[in-house]
């Protein structure tokens, strides 16, 4: 492999920063193997049009997952169901169950500038059993003790190919290490 012809000391560091900039797409995801992440679910719903949606969920209890607002919030209950312990989105159906209750956060708020409060819990019809690919997620129980570094983030979400946004999901449960932003710098 041919390597950079760059020196780093004729590189201008004078107008650089030292702010990240967040970014709306996962860069860098890589694919995830089955079981790396038991808790990750798969929200897959119909529309009245008969159009299929795709968000991802974390399985929380035994009988509840969360997700995005955003996505729960023109989700229809009888026609959604979440699937758990896959990675492959087209081909494997092991872990479905149906969802019989969505409570979106009462004081959620999507903008074309700003979202607020984009959580959702959903209520599953029949308790998801653990095995070595299906489990609960370990949740903090308080906010105590900031997270600081680097962590894993998964899903399903579009992603980025020379240059563009893909027109549909990733079909393979996706991973992508980040850098934890401070609650003082998102205000």
């Amino acid at each position: 492999m041919k390597q950079p012809n760059i020196n780093p000391t004729d590189l201008d560091i004078n107008n650089s920063t030292d702010k990240l900039t967040p970014v709306k797409f996962i860069i860098g995801g890589v694919n995830a193997t089955k079981g790396e992440f038991p808790w990750q679910g798969l929200l897959v719903w119909k529309d009245n049009t008969g159009g299929t949606f795709l968000c991802g969920a974390t399985l929380i209890g035994k009988n509840y997952a969360m997700t995005a607002a955003h996505c729960a919030e023109d989700m229809r209950v009888s026609t959604s169901v979440l699937q758990f312990g896959i990675i492959d989105s087209e081909y494997d159906r092991t872990g479905v169950v149906r969802i019989s209750q969505k409570f979106i956060h009462p004081n959620y708020i999507a903008t074309d500038y700003e979202v607020h409060n984009d959580i959702a819990i959903l209520k599953l019809s029949t308790s998801v059993g653990e095995n070595t690919n299906i489990k609960t997620i370990a949740l903090p129980v308080d906010d105590s003790q900031m997270i600081t570094g680097t962590g894993i983030v998964t899903g399903w979400g579009h992603y980025y190919y020379n240059g563009q946004i893909s027109k549909d999901p990733s079909r393979f449960l996706q991973q992508a290490t980040i850098d934890f932003i401070s609650p003082a710098y998102c205000k």
